[in-house]
């Protein structure tokens, strides 16, 4: 079973702090020469409460997806199991028949002696029968004063249990437990299906999720870097990473971030 690993590796990618490259040409300063400013990006995202609080919405959604999804998945695995009862209901089904249909022809050759003739009790073998009924055999009780044949289970400890003891979740024919047995797999195959139309509608909703919170927190802090940037008479701004090689800039990035932090 597939598990929630692209929710996960969404996650993952929202707690990566983007980087970003930042020209910001001021028209107050397009007659001047200007000054160059940068900001390391990756600090000022990271230090920006707006940051933390989309960062704890998202593993909250996608804690929700993570429930449902195991929900789902939880039901295909009971669905599963009752197959796989199922399954042996109709294999125990099967043997019953087996052991039935012997139990009239070993009834039918017996000679009844007398009326008062004790109780005898016949060992029927069935090697599939000892396979679904864990170390139990089959058995006919025969009661010669009546002619009377009745079909048992007989179990270690506990004696011979008439088959009307045992109980069958569908029914005991074996065509009946067939027919559930191959209705219930399909539905198996439905829900598998469903489980995975829901894992990725989860995943393209969070990967959306992830870029719209992004765009907006990217959003107010280029709306605050240019105030700051004017405060600071600085005509371009670049992120931090993105220089090589320069003369001397101005540093905005804790001037950014305090500005950020008082207006949230």
């Amino acid at each position: 079973m597939r598990k929630c690993l692209p929710l996960l590796a969404l996650f993952a990618l929202f707690m990566r702090l983007p980087v970003f490259a930042i020209e910001l040409s001021l028209e107050e300063n397009k007659a001047e020469s200007g000054t160059v400013g940068y900001v390391d990006m990756e600090k000022v995202f990271k230090m920006y409460p707006l940051t933390k609080t989309s960062k704890d919405k998202f593993r909250e959604k996608l804690e929700e997806k993570r429930k449902i999804l195991q929900a789902k998945a939880a039901e295909i695995e009971e669905m599963k199991a009752k197959a796989v009862r199922l399954k042996q209901e109709k294999e125990f089904a099967e043997s019953l028949k087996n052991m039935i249909e012997t139990a009239q022809k070993v009834s039918e050759s017996i000679n009844l002696q007398s009326s008062s003739a004790p109780a005898v009790s016949l060992e029927l073998s069935s090697s599939s029968i000892s396979q679904v009924t864990d170390s139990t055999s089959s058995v006919l009780q025969v009661d010669a004063s009546t002619a009377v044949y009745t079909p048992a289970i007989s179990m270690p400890g506990v004696g011979s249990l008439p088959l009307s003891h045992f109980k069958f979740s569908v029914s005991t024919s074996p065509a009946e437990v067939e027919f559930a047995l191959n209705s219930l797999n399909a539905s198996i195959l439905a829900a598998q299906e469903s489980l995975r139309e829901t894992r990725d509608k989860f995943d393209s909703e969070m990967l959306e999720y992830q870029e719209d919170e992004t765009e907006k927190i990217l959003g107010r802090i280029y709306i605050k870097l240019k105030e700051v940037s004017v405060k600071e008479g600085v005509s371009v701004v670049v992120d931090k990473k993105s220089i090589l090689f320069g003369h001397k800039a101005v540093d905005l990035t804790d001037k950014l971030i305090k500005e950020l932090k008082e207006d949230y």
